[in-house]
């Protein structure tokens, strides 16, 4: 998100005067939010790749760990987090932080990299839009495998990442939990914070968190941020909350101190008990006196 401030800035300074030929330009900004780099690593072992195909043939890595659970055969399906990533990390990255989680809760664990990402392809720029199309594809293939329990599949995302698992959760009835962090509740906030929010018909507004909040009444949802995120600023998940308590979401809202955009989550933290906790009561019925 910072890194698209910065890069705006520029932007605008080189921009006084706006011609057909600049807005023209424009449609590629939003892709400014992202910094795709192709790399290529091996999946860890008891890792399993497999690669998802968009509606519009992208290419897409994923990245399946097996539950505990399911890995040692007492059960033949589990349930599932399907994460989507924030604008400049991959899957390689990830799986450190989550698999200690992922494994506490005995849930299964489903990493994707966007087009463009890593080992993924595809032929178009990164947007929100896209990200979406993409999640969409790992979820699909998430959902046709026979060791997953399609009514126990949480989907999860962190900063941008959140803004694809919010809109697709909300058209998804059988996603039975929904976990997301460090994410704004509209786009005209986040240039407002650096006073662009007159700007905000450059990029649009489609697909902002808080719009996404009416198709997740009655399911749960974790939310948690930084009080010291500086990128975006804590404020942002008191607005996505108020949004999802309206439209009468089971919200859990967490603020963690001393924490900031980069380092809010990790396997050591409070935060990571409490979501273990939480994925527990949700995909495995296990009630607070049972912890």
């Amino acid at each position: 998100m910072q890194t698209f401030l910065l890069s705006l800035r520029s932007w605008l300074r080189c921009s006084a005067i706006l011609t057909v030929a600049g807005l023209a330009g424009c449609n590629s900004l939003e892709s400014r939010f992202y910094q795709p780099a192709a790399r290529d690593y091996p999946a860890p072992a008891g890792v399993e790749e497999q690669f998802a195909t968009a509606t519009d043939g992208a290419s897409l890595q994923t990245w399946f760990l097996p539950a505990p659970s399911l890995r040692d055969g007492r059960v033949e399906r589990a349930p599932l987090i399907v994460f989507s990533p924030g604008s400049r990390t991959q899957i390689d990255e990830l799986l450190p932080m989550l698999q200690p989680i992922a494994e506490r809760a005995d849930v299964s664990l489903l990493l994707f990299n966007y087009r463009s990402y890593g080992r993924s392809t595809g032929n178009t720029s990164v947007s929100r839009r896209s990200t979406l199309l993409d999640l969409r594809a790992a979820y699909a293939l998430a959902m046709s495998r026979s060791d997953v329990d399609p009514t126990r599949t949480v989907l999860m995302g962190y900063s941008l990442g959140a803004v694809p698992t919010l809109a697709l959760a909300s058209t998804k009835s059988d996603v039975a939990a929904v976990v997301v962090g460090g994410v704004y509740a509209r786009t005209g906030d986040v240039l407002d914070d650096e006073g662009y929010g007159s700007l905000t018909w450059l990029i649009g507004s489609h697909l902002d968190p808080e719009d996404s909040a009416e198709g997740l009444s009655g399911r749960p949802v974790f939310l948690f941020h930084g009080k010291e995120d500086v990128d975006v600023p804590p404020y942002h998940a008191l607005e996505l909350g108020s949004a999802l308590l309206r439209a009468g979401a089971r919200l859990e809202l967490h603020l963690v101190p001393d924490a900031n955009h980069r380092n809010v989550l990790t396997p050591e933290s409070e935060l990571a008990e409490d979501l273990v906790q939480f994925l527990r009561e949700v995909l495995h019925a296990e009630s607070p006196t049972d912890r």
